[in-house]
């Protein structure tokens, strides 16, 4: 069995006999073997609670990063689709008629515009 021994100040004395008296120990051998070990075991489960928890934020940080990434590299063939047909329908009546004859004999411009209001009636393409 080991013998600790250490030097305190009077403060520091002081401060340990009232510290004995609020718990009700009666000697400085009973005093420090519970404080020693009860808080450290308390504070070890404090300390595994937090790190618990910074595993689990750090688990879900590297979630949300894939996720993130997986929608930064996602295609969405729609969303171009609808972004390519709505600047053709804002572009096609601003220029004039010749253009639009020339665009009428690849695109019909009637199927851009049911395909954008999400009308299943696509009408008919030449």
């Amino acid at each position: 069995m080991g013998n600790a021994q250490f030097r305190t100040t009077d403060e520091e004395e002081t401060a340990i006999a009232a510290r004995m008296a609020l718990a009700g120990d009666r000697t400085r051998s009973d005093h420090f073997r519970r404080v020693y070990f009860q808080n450290v075991s308390e504070r070890d489960v404090q300390i595994g609670e937090i790190k618990r928890q910074l595993e689990m934020l750090a688990e879900g940080q590297e979630h949300l990063r894939r996720a993130v990434q997986q929608l930064a590299t996602a295609k969405s063939d729609d969303l171009e689709l609808r972004l390519l047909a709505g600047l053709y329908a804002l572009l096609y009546p601003s220029v004039d008629d010749s253009v639009q004859a020339k665009v009428d004999q690849h695109i019909d411009y009637s199927v851009v515009e049911h395909f954008l209001s999400g009308n299943t009636n696509k009408g008919k393409r030449k």
